[in-house]
């Protein structure tokens, strides 16, 4: 509520600082959200790729080569 000079009551400042704290909590969820995601990326991009492993000539599935 704004008072009559201009000021803003304490009730109000309660209710700012209620809204600000949301916001953080908003923001810290979205921050953790897109570091899982960017881990979970990680992880199946490197799944993908064989993690760097080659995979090709092991002995359950050797190629053979003309």
């Amino acid at each position: 509520m704004i008072r009559q000079n201009g000021e803003h009551s304490e009730e109000n400042n309660f209710y700012d600082l209620n809204k600000e704290l949301e916001n953080l909590q908003i923001l810290g969820s979205e921050l953790a959200l897109l570091d899982l995601v960017g881990k979970m990326y990680s992880k199946i991009h490197s799944c993908w790729l064989g993690g760097g492993r080659n995979h090709r000539d092991t002995e359950d599935t050797k190629i053979e080569r003309s």
